[in-house]
């Protein structure tokens, strides 16, 4: 057969990586949208197990997003205190760390990942109603 030798010296196309990205997501991509999954599922979780804590300090806080920080292996939560609170930031980190195994345990009920995630928080400015 001479099929083989028409087509030995036209060089093969090069294809661009913006022309075959409709043939296969890019893994950066994939991923990203893995752990936006995950912390949507971890935020549901938590906005559950927080007012269940046991602790009052932990129980009365309001969950406002969950971050991979920097991949899912790590979380970072964002939770307000209630307005007009005197407690000091600092107590409440405390206890929130303090928490963190009985959150964690509760995180890794709900997901199905070989290891639950760290969990780092950040106390944010409560929400407000709005500047009109």
């Amino acid at each position: 057969m001479t099929f083989h030798r028409k087509h030995r010296g036209r060089p093969r196309p090069q294809f661009e990586s913006s022309d075959n990205d409709f043939l296969a997501p890019r893994r950066h991509d994939r991923a990203a949208q893995k752990a936006a999954q995950l912390c949507r599922q971890v935020e549901r979780t938590l906005a559950l197990a927080l007012p269940a804590c046991a602790d009052p300090l932990v129980s009365e806080l309001t969950l406002l997003a969950v971050h991979p920080a920097p991949d899912a292996g790590r979380l970072l939560l964002e939770l307000a205190a209630p307005i007009g609170s005197t407690v000091p930031a600092v107590d409440r980190l405390a206890r929130l760390t303090a928490a963190a195994p009985f959150l964690r345990h509760e995180i890794a009920s709900a997901i199905t990942r070989k290891r639950a995630p760290e969990l780092s928080f950040v106390l944010v400015a409560p929400p407000t109603g709005g500047d009109r």
